[in-house]
């Protein structure tokens, strides 16, 4: 893989005095008790939502990176992310890795999300300081293109250098192997949480660094060979000599199937999937269902263009115009004009970019009809308020405006403000965040008699789309990777309770307490506040947006603690009373939030379980 909170750290050069093998780019290489060889050199972790400087951008490791960017010195790049347990969910990139033969440096990006330093992003751009990785033409694009929105150049797939110079092997572990290296390459450590907000495990750091490190090493291993010798006839053949002296020969109805015989074994031209040296290996591949898959996209034949889904079609997603027959086939976006992609997945990430999403936010706001503001905005006048041919007047101030931007104005107003007290009306506010009038006693909107206020308009980045199993309305924000059904609020706090309060008692109103405690000072639970405002005291949960006068019952921590499974090296929690419960971290039934004064607290809607999190 290509491609979870660490706080900053740096790993020793060597461990202790031990010895170092070698004296060129592998000499920080040691071999462990179990025979496999280690990285020794300096690994560096920093947490890019903790470790930079907010002004000047400064991490540890940023020198080193400008210094091998500078001098166009290629750097070993890898990537991680947190495992897609379903292909429903795209996890984004959680940790990138550059390393060179004696530095690692491995950068968090599990809460910066889409945010790079200027710095990285030079690196990733920078054509002359070549990044070294494995298997860049697949699932590792479409990463990018999901959590950054853009291709780096400069890329190096050593995959693609090793089929160049003739060799079989084009995985990491593989390569190395035949360098006489014996990396490890744990697979529990490769499905690991690696957007967990607690710190990387040390098996997850070693085996982030030793990723971009030995790639890093292969990389001019590999480029000292020399290239594989050409085959002697240019046209399409139909036989190749075996390293054992076997012929290998196309089998009927494979040609069929997308397979073809190159001068290094078989390729499957649907999958891209290559070189294949044996009639078994291809067998096999035939009898995978990412092969029949492809096969049946294809319309059951190579030849025919791929079936692309509907809602990539309704995104504007079409099979790209080729004249290469023998390349695979190609996709692009006619409605952002890009690409082409050289798979769904690539066009899929696209559908949820950024620049993708703008497009079709710019066509729709070209396609509506023009809104006039006032006749819009009516609802929300009061009832002493005339229009009369474009011209709005206030009845009380006799007072006029063309624009409900100057009405709202004079609404707000000191004169107007006057004229209703002495009049025994409503005074009115303004709310620049909501764009109404609402009354100050209150915080509720004015409805004019016989008009009803419109939806509440949706926060930035909201939308709203039908669940086909239950036909239910929920919401989804695309850029923080959430959805949920209850309707996302725009209001930094709940309102005021409207329902009559009962008479404070002297010793509610002599108390003076933190936000998280109540006016008896008694702690607060998870998400809730104690509000006051107006010479008036509330209570209000900010997770559900609800309101009440009279006080929560009092939070009572029950013991909950922070655990890890080895076995799949993934954090959870759990306690034992008052009933015994526990869940992964990845579960996403659970949310990690933080109340108004940044305490950390973990809230389960469906089972309406909350607590505070404790340091482990």
């Amino acid at each position: 893989m290509w491609g979870a909170s660490q706080q900053h750290a740096t790993w020793g050069a060597a461990a202790g005095n031990e010895a170092q093998q070698g004296f060129g780019q592998d000499r920080f290489i040691r071999r462990d008790a179990d025979g496999f060889d280690q990285f020794t050199g300096r690994i560096i972790v920093v947490d890019l939502s903790r470790d930079v400087d907010r002004d000047t951008e400064y991490f540890e490791g940023r020198d080193w990176l400008e210094d091998r960017v500078e001098r166009k010195l290629p750097l070993g790049w890898d990537l991680e992310w947190q495992p897609d347990f379903n292909k429903e969910f795209a996890n984004p990139i959680a940790l990138m890795q550059f390393a060179d033969d004696s530095t690692a440096l491995l950068l968090r990006t599990h809460r910066s999300r889409h945010w790079l330093p200027a710095s990285v992003l030079r690196a990733l751009r920078s054509e002359g300081c070549k990044k070294v990785g494995v298997g860049w033409d697949g699932a590792d694009k479409a990463k990018m293109q999901l959590t950054f929105n853009f291709e780096p150049t400069g890329i190096e797939d050593i995959a693609e250098i090793s089929r160049q110079k003739g060799l079989s092997e084009t995985g990491l572990k593989a390569l190395t192997m035949r360098f006489g290296w014996n990396m490890r390459k744990d697979h529990r450590v490769v499905r690991s949480n690696w957007a967990q907000w607690h710190p990387l495990a040390e098996d997850q750091v070693r085996y982030a660094a030793e990723d971009a490190y030995f790639t890093f090493l292969l990389y001019d291993k590999l480029r000292a060979l020399p290239d594989r010798a050409p085959a002697l006839s240019s046209g399409p053949s139909v036989s190749v000599a075996a390293s054992g002296g076997d012929v290998m020969e196309l089998e009927p109805g494979w040609e069929e199937e997308g397979i073809a015989l190159k001068v290094d074994g078989f390729w499957c031209t649907l999958c891209n999937k290559g070189p294949m040296t044996s009639a078994i290996v291809v067998t096999r591949h035939r009898e995978s269902k990412t092969h029949k898959r492809k096969f049946e996209q294809h319309g059951g034949s190579p030849g025919s263009p791929p079936l692309i889904p509907p809602e990539l079609e309704d995104e504007g997603i079409v099979v790209a115009d080729t004249s290469d027959e023998s390349s695979i086939w190609q996709f692009r976006c006619v409605r952002c004009d890009a690409g082409p992609f050289t798979s769904l997945l690539t066009a899929t990430a696209h559908v949820g970019s950024k620049k993708h999403a703008k497009k079709g936010l710019a066509q729709v706001e070209a396609k509506k009809e023009p809104v006039d503001p006032i006749a819009e905005g009516m609802w929300n006048l009061p009832d002493y308020v005339t229009v009369d041919d474009g011209t709005i007047t206030c009845t009380l101030c006799n007072a006029k405006g063309s624009g409900m931007s100057q009405i709202y104005m004079h609404l707000a107003g000191q004169n107007h403000t006057k004229k209703c007290r002495a009049q025994g009306l409503p005074e009115l506010i303004f709310v620049k965040e909501r764009n109404r009038i609402e009354l100050l006693i209150s915080g509720k909107p004015i409805v004019r008699r016989g008009f009803t206020p419109p939806p509440r308009r949706l926060p930035d980045g909201w939308q709203t789309a039908v669940d086909s199993a239950t036909g239910d309305t929920f919401y989804y924000n695309t850029e923080l990777g959430q959805s949920q059904w209850e309707r996302p609020g725009v209001s930094c706090s709940p309102s005021p309770p409207m329902t009559p309060r009962a008479e404070p008692t002297p010793e509610s109103l002599g108390h003076t307490s933190a936000r998280d405690a109540s006016a008896d000072g008694r702690l607060l639970p998870p998400g809730w506040q104690l509000i006051e405002a107006s010479g008036e005291r509330y209570y209000a949960d900010l997770e559900t947006r609800v309101s009440q006068w009279s006080p929560p019952e009092p939070y009572k921590q029950d013991d909950w603690s922070w655990n890890v499974d080895v076995e799949n090296n993934a954090a959870y929690w759990a306690r034992t009373h008052p009933t015994q419960i526990s869940f992964y971290e990845c579960d996403s039934d659970w949310e990690r939030l933080e109340d108004a004064d940044g305490k950390a607290y973990w809230s389960c809607p469906s089972k309406g379980i909350r607590f505070f999190e404790l340091p482990p």
